[in-house]
C-alpha cells in the first residue's frame, strides 16, 4: 500500500514522465488498517473508511458514508446465536439510519404557512415515529426519497443560481456526475450529499443557513416533495409507493433496439432500499425518475464452521439464450431472498447437475 505521493493524492491527473509526482514509500504492514479478535466480535465492512482521521496514511478519498455499516453494527451488537438465516435476513434489510434520522426531524416540526397543505399535513404525520424502513410499497419512503433530493437543491439553490457560467452547478452539489457512467454510481458524487444531511441535522446554525432557517428550509422541500408526488402518482398519499418510482429493469445490450427490449429485457420490478441501506440500491442522486438502478447482483452467505451450508443468491439467470428457462429464472428469488445452496464439494456439484457442457477443440 502506497504511503503518500509527492505534490498529490491521486484526485486529478499529473504528468506521470516528469519523476515529480512518485508515490513516496509503502505503508509498514503493522500499521495496514486490521483488527485481531476485536472485542466487539464482529468486523463490519460496507465500502466505508476503515479508519479514523487520526490515521497518519493516505488510503483514498472515495469512501461512502458510514449509514450502511452503522446499521449492520446496530443489528449485529445485541444479536444472539446468529446463524446463516439470520444473515439471509440481514442481506435484504432496507432500514436506513439516514432516513430514520431525517423522518424523526420532520416528525417533530410544526407546519406553517404556506407549507400547510392537506397532503404536507399527511405526509408529517407519516414521519411521527417512522422506522425509516424503505419498503417498495412505503409512501413514506418515497415522501423522503424526494424531500432529501428537494433539500439539497433547495440548499444549494442560492451558491449555484449565483454562478451564471456554471447553470447546472445545483445538479453537481446533488450528485450529477461528469458523465453519464458516472450518474447513478460515482462514489464521488451524492454520497456525500447523504452525509450533508445527516451533519446539518446536528447543527441548525451552519452557515449554510444562513439566508434561511433550517426548518423552514424542511418545510419548503417537504412541500415540494409532496407536490411532485401529488403530480406523478395521484393526490391519495395512502396510494403512494416507493416502488412505482424506485424499479429495477435487466436491459440486454440488444434490447436497446425496439421491439428486441421485449425479447431480451426483464422488468421493471418495484423495489425497496437505496444507497444507505444493507440491499444498496442506487439510483440516481439527483433524479428519481430517469436512473438505472446498481446494486449486488450476487450475494452469499458463508458458513466457515460447515461450507456445506452456505447460500448463494445470483441474478438474472444462468443463461444468455432468452429461450432458455435458466435466461431470469433467477430475478424472482433474488428479489424475494430465496437463496440456493452454494456447493463446494465435488460431489455435491455432480449430485445436482442438471447437464454437463462439453467444450471440444
Amino acid at each position: 500500500v502506497p504511503a503518500r505521493a509527492q505534490s498529490h493524492d491521486g484526485r486529478v491527473p499529473v504528468p506521470g514522465w516528469t519523476g515529480e509526482h512518485e508515490w513516496l514509500g509503502y505503508v509498514p504492514f503493522d500499521h495496514w488498517p486490521h483488527a485481531i479478535n476485536p472485542s466487539e466480535g464482529m468486523l463490519v465492512t460496507a465500502n466505508a473508511k476503515p479508519v479514523g482521521d487520526a490515521y497518519p496514511y493516505y488510503l483514498g478519498n472515495c469512501w461512502l458514508p458510514g449509514f450502511r455499516a452503522a446499521r449492520i453494527t446496530e443489528l449485529l451488537q445485541d444479536a444472539q446465536g446468529l446463524n446463516v438465516a439470520d444473515f439471509c435476513t440481514m442481506q435484504f434489510d432496507q432500514v436506513s439510519v439516514l432516513a430514520r434520522r431525517v423522518g424523526q426531524q420532520l416528525g417533530d416540526l410544526d407546519l406553517v404557512p404556506p407549507y400547510a397543505t392537506p397532503n404536507t399535513q399527511t405526509a408529517l404525520r407519516l414521519f411521527q415515529d417512522w422506522d425509516g424502513h424503505l419498503a417498495a410499497d412505503s409512501p413514506t419512503a418515497a415522501i423522503y426519497q424526494l424531500f432529501i433530493r428537494r433539500f439539497l437543491y433547495n440548499l444549494f439553490g442560492a451558491v449555484a443560481g449565483d454562478l451564471s457560467d456554471a447553470p447546472d452547478l445545483d445538479d453537481r452539489f446533488v450528485g450529477k456526475g461528469p458523465h453519464p457512467l458516472l450518474q447513478p454510481s460515482s462514489p464521488i458524487f451524492g454520497p456525500n450529499g447523504r452525509a450533508l444531511i445527516a451533519h446539518l441535522l446536528d447543527t441548525p446554525d451552519s452557515p449554510l443557513f444562513r439566508q434561511r432557517s433550517r426548518d423552514d428550509l424542511m418545510l419548503q422541500s417537504l412541500r415540494e416533495a409532496v407536490e411532485f408526488l401529488e403530480w406523478k402518482l395521484g393526490m391519495q398519499v395512502e396510494e403512494w409507493r416507493w416502488g412505482d418510482l424506485h424499479q429495477l429493469t435487466y436491459n440486454h445490450p440488444l434490447g436497446q433496439v425496439k421491439p428486441l427490449d421485449k425479447l431480451f429485457n426483464r422488468g421493471p420490478y418495484p423495489v425497496g432500499g437505496d444507497d444507505t441501506t444493507i440491499w444498496n440500491t442506487v439510483i440516481f442522486f439527483h433524479n428519481v425518475e430517469d436512473g438505472q438502478m446498481t446494486g449486488p447482483a450476487c450475494r452469499f452467505v458463508v458458513d466457515l464452521g460447515d461450507l456445506s451450508r452456505s447460500l448463494s443468491l445470483n441474478a438474472p439467470g444462468q443463461s444468455g439464450q432468452p429461450g432458455s428457462r435458466h435466461y431470469a429464472d433467477r430475478i424472482q428469488p433474488w428479489l424475494e431472498g430465496d437463496y440456493h445452496p452454494l456447493l463446494f464439494s465435488r460431489s455435491d456439484v455432480v449430485a445436482q447437475a442438471e447437464a454437463t457442457l462439453h467444450l471440444l477443440a
